[in-house]
């Protein structure tokens, strides 16, 4: 889609919301998977978010999204944008434009994790109701140890089929074939055994009512700091029911904006409390912890697969040559992190 096909689709939306007078539409930087716009008229402003959408990715990222922040407002809870319309035929959101600054790596204090764990202690509290109910699994939504593995495997699977057309894409390759995939085999049976050791039967489906609702890929890649010191969290499109050992892993691992280990272990803590009830809830984030550190490599590899890739380029343009440079070196990085740990 191009800038005037999108003015021609956003314009009508946008009116129906209120906005008048002169429209204009700016393509802002920053997505990694998605294409976002500020839309302006008369002092009023809204982000436009535009999906990407593959036959080969059949995830519905905006109606996912969409859902989640309308669920997450009528139940008040305002630190998500504010959804106003969703054009399912053309895969385009209109949201609150939200004024904040970006989260850099080594500025997370205890202040905003505090934030973190208020703001999924919120969405929690309203999980027996009706909004809450008709949101859909979380992509990649795992409920029993095996599914955890199995998700995990598929991931590594796929790095199996990079192509190599370049000197980078056969360092990648090697990166795969030499490190992660034996780490990866060892790892995996010793969560197997220590899952038996830790009385955790690997087949157990997690109960309906120890599940919890998860933002999916939360963190502080994905947040704002406004100027009166509040926070406000975006980016849903993966949002849904999930286990909550898998929330607080990837709260560890996410490699963008890093939180310092000790306040991980706060929003852990909190995530505990929460699900008290759950007695298997320390063990299992005990056990899956290092395992979703393999996951964060694939998906920080993802840029060397084709459908992902293309993604990525749809939202953030062409150099991919570099962005596939910069992300083998995090996977490595990471790699070596888990292999200490």
């Amino acid at each position: 889609m191009n800038d005037i096909e999108l003015y021609n689709i956003a314009l009508p939306l946008l009116k129906d919301i209120g906005l008048k007078g002169e429209i204009s539409i700016t393509h802002l930087s920053g997505g990694m998977n998605n294409r976002v716009f500020k839309a302006q008229g008369r002092g009023k402003a809204f982000l436009l978010k535009l999906y990407f959408t593959s036959s080969k990715d059949l995830r519905d990222r905006g109606s996912t999204e969409f859902s989640f922040c309308n669920f997450a407002w009528k139940n008040g809870i305002k630190s998500v944008p504010e959804p106003y319309i969703f054009d399912s035929k053309n895969h385009l959101g209109v949201y609150e434009f939200i004024e904040g600054s970006s989260f850099k790596a080594g500025s997370i204090e205890r202040r905003h994790v505090d934030a973190a764990v208020d703001f999924f202690l919120s969405l929690n509290a309203c999980r027996d109701t009706d909004l809450a109910k008709a949101l859909p699994p979380a992509s990649e939504a795992c409920f029993s140890i095996d599914q955890h593995i199995t998700c995990i495997d598929k991931r590594v699977s796929r790095l199996n089929q990079i192509k190599i057309a370049s000197d980078i894409d056969n360092e990648a390759h090697s990166f795969v074939s030499n490190r992660l995939i034996p780490f990866w085999l060892e790892l995996k049976e010793r969560v197997i055994e220590d899952a038996d050791s830790f009385g955790l039967d690997v087949s157990y489906l997690l109960p309906e009512q120890l599940r919890c609702v998860s933002p999916s890929d939360f963190g502080f890649h994905n947040a704002l700091l406004q100027s009166d010191g509040s926070i406000r969290f975006f980016d849903f499109e993966y949002a849904g029911w999930d286990d909550p050992a898998k929330a607080v892993c990837d709260f560890f691992f996410q490699p963008a904006v890093p939180v310092p280990e000790a306040l991980c272990r706060r929003f852990a803590a909190a995530v505990l409390d929460i699900f008290k009830e759950d007695d298997g809830l320390n063990k299992r984030i005990q056990l899956l912890r290092r395992l979703y550190g393999v996951k964060w490599c694939c998906i920080i590899l993802n840029e060397f697969l084709a459908v992902d890739s293309k993604r990525r380029s749809f939202a953030c343009g062409s150099d991919l040559a570099l962005r596939k440079s910069t992300q083998l070196s995090k996977a490595a990085n990471l790699l070596s992190q888990l292999q200490d740990f």
